[in-house]
């Protein structure tokens, strides 16, 4: 059986992805910084996401960006712009670029 998803519906079900994936992880506001951090099976933390607010640069590790690529069909650059958006919705900052 073959399914129609528009576009916004899709934006949708990425929205929900990200804010059900960001739950599960330890969200820091440390000096300039807001930083995702998740759990290693070693107990240690590991920095998944980066926002720095001096310069508006939002880093997202490499895997988490093939991740999206893979799951929801799109290009690097469709998942950096969407990243940036979410970012900026669910923190209530200015994203000036993803890294």
């Amino acid at each position: 059986m073959k399914y129609i998803i528009t576009e916004s519906r899709l934006n949708e079900f990425m929205n929900d992805y990200m804010n059900s994936w960001v739950s599960t992880k330890n969200v820091w506001n440390y000096d300039n910084f807001i930083l995702i951090d998740s759990k290693l099976d070693d107990g240690e933390d590991e920095t998944v996401l980066e926002y720095d607010h001096e310069d508006g640069r939002l880093w997202v590790m490499g895997y988490i960006k093939k991740y999206i690529i893979n799951l929801f069909n799109k290009t690097r650059n469709e998942v950096d712009e969407f990243l940036k958006h979410w970012f900026e919705n669910e923190f209530n900052v200015n994203v000036s670029y993803v890294a």
